[in-house]
């Protein structure tokens, strides 16, 4: 169902841009035909509501622009009766809105290994990427100090910062960081995590963010991982 969705969008998408014109399947325009069709499919019910609030939530979650964000959740808003799901919803627009580049970081509670208790102010003083990760997602904690060791290597002037997520009041996390020998001066912990979690929409434990020394945000979401990673850093280093 959700490739018939996608490829009528994307047909009638292409047909009122015109021959030659590329489709981008992340813009706003498609993401608002996608929710056409799916008004045009189903009656009201939870059905519709099911597939109309993935796409708008994938949208919110993955855009950096307060504007279309709104405008598809006002989209959507319209297209269901379920007030607790628009509630939701907007919820987790204004959330997210709230991370847009420019805006100032949460200047969260953590703490270093020592058990030295500190705002996240006190630790970021350059461009800092934060990199948040559990013990409960061990594959993605290795995998992801592996990348920050090769990227430490290669820019000294980004402080790479490890979040983690585990409960502060067991030994989780210290066993873990030992177990795996990562770089006890440059991991922290969250200090009242779920609280910060709803703060940050940390919808899971795999994200990475882009503060400068003052906490804003350049980038909430930053895909470590990503081909072109390198090329972005560098960007905001001489930015």
């Amino acid at each position: 169902m959700n490739s018939l969705i996608s490829n009528l969008a994307f047909t009638s998408l292409a047909e009122e841009l015109g021959s030659g014109v590329l489709v981008n399947r992340s813009s706003l325009k498609y993401q608002k035909k996608r929710l056409a069709v799916i008004d045009s499919l189903f009656t009201r019910g939870i059905i519709k509501d099911i597939f109309a609030s993935n796409i708008t939530q994938h949208f919110i979650m993955n855009r950096k622009n307060a504007n279309e964000i709104n405008e598809l959740v006002d989209v959507f808003t319209h297209m269901t009766d379920d007030a607790e799901l628009k509630n939701r919803i907007t919820t987790t627009a204004s959330t997210y809105i709230k991370l847009d580049p420019g805006n100032e970081m949460p200047n969260i509670k953590i703490q270093n290994t020592l058990k030295d208790k500190m705002e996240l102010s006190d630790r970021v003083k350059r461009l800092s990427v934060l990199f948040f990760w559990s013990d409960d997602e061990r594959e993605y904690a290795i995998r992801v100090h592996d990348k920050i060791k090769d990227l430490r290597l290669k820019y000294p002037e980004i402080d790479f910062i490890g979040i983690n997520l585990d409960d502060s009041e067991g030994n989780q996390w210290e066993e873990a960081y030992e177990r795996y020998n990562f770089n006890p001066q440059m991991e922290y912990q969250i200090l009242n995590t779920s609280p910060v979690t709803a703060q940050l929409a940390l919808r899971n434990d795999n994200r990475s963010m882009v503060i400068d020394k003052n906490l804003t945000i350049i980038d909430p979401s930053i895909n470590l991982f990503h081909y072109q990673i390198e090329t972005t850093l560098l960007g905001y280093i001489n930015r």
